[in-house]
């Protein structure tokens, strides 16, 4: 006959003199030597080992953080610590990963589960590429968590993700492209999409162009940017000609030193400026 196991967590009891223990274990530790051992808790005294066992459940409890912050609160924190870390447009795509997990915000970290997780990555209709930014955002925070004692696992490691499946993006039809110029007059930022399409830069690399950042020589305009790799920095992409009236237009618009900013409007309608455009 197979013996009855408890299961991970629920702790033990074991007989000590003419009394029984409850024992249960709340984390672990890694000496020097890279050995890594169980820390425990006990309390001894019990008559029996059923009251030992049951006993257990409030150990449990005992060695659970004293903090109950939600998973909103455990995010603000370390957000504030992590940010200035990483670039903006690291932070940007974490942010964006967060999001999806919407549904847990004002739940208890410390009761949040792996399960919990899991939903939001199988609701998520995002991409493959949003999915893995999930799993890593999860990760972090949870890291934090752990290391701040707000947590006694983590629960992020076997989230799964998938494979992913890779996507066939068709380009813009010419007539799709010519709706678009069509737009300009009527549309706020159609100029701006309509030269994207001709520059060729990723949306986040497009916005951050500056002023500064277009040249001439030997009577070819191009401009100078591109940041997501070391190869892609500062290469240089030529201006075609059919944008040319739009570049030079941003060129002499006064107030912003960048090519393509947000326009800021009051409540009623009126022009305040300019700021860069997320």
């Amino acid at each position: 006959m197979k013996r009855k196991t408890r299961g991970n967590g629920q702790g033990c009891a074991y007989r000590r003199g003419s009394s029984w223990t409850a024992q249960i274990v709340v984390g672990w530790h890694t000496g020097e030597d890279g050995n890594v051992w169980p820390i425990k808790r006990r309390k001894g005294g019990f008559s029996t080992k059923r009251e030992a066992l049951e006993y257990c459940l409030q150990l449990r409890d005992v060695s659970a953080p004293k903090a109950r912050p939600t998973l909103q609160e455990v995010f603000d924190l370390w957000r504030a610590a992590y940010a200035p870390r990483v670039k903006p447009e690291t932070m940007v795509c974490y942010d964006s990963a967060y999001k999806h997990f919407a549904r847990l915000r004002d739940r208890r970290i410390a009761e949040i589960t792996a399960n919990d997780l899991q939903s939001c990555l199988d609701a998520c209709p995002a991409g493959h590429r949003t999915h893995q930014n999930m799993k890593v955002t999860a990760g972090l925070i949870w890291a934090y968590a752990l290391d701040s004692d707000l947590v006694l696992k983590d629960v992020t490691k076997n989230l799964y993700i998938g494979r992913g499946a890779s996507v066939q993006r068709e380009p813009l039809t010419e007539a799709e492209v010519e709706v678009i110029r069509a737009a300009i007059p009527s549309e706020p930022y159609a100029e701006y999409v309509y030269a994207l399409c001709y520059l060729g830069f990723r949306p986040g690399e497009f916005l951050a162009l500056k002023k500064s950042d277009y040249h001439e020589e030997g009577g070819v305009a191009y401009l100078v940017g591109g940041s997501k790799t070391e190869a892609g920095r500062g290469r240089r992409v030529p201006v075609p000609a059919c944008i040319a009236d739009i570049i030079a237009r941003r060129l002499n618009t006064d107030g912003t030193e960048y090519l393509f900013p947000m326009r800021v409007l009051s409540r009623s309608g009126e022009f305040r400026g300019y700021k860069v455009m997320s």
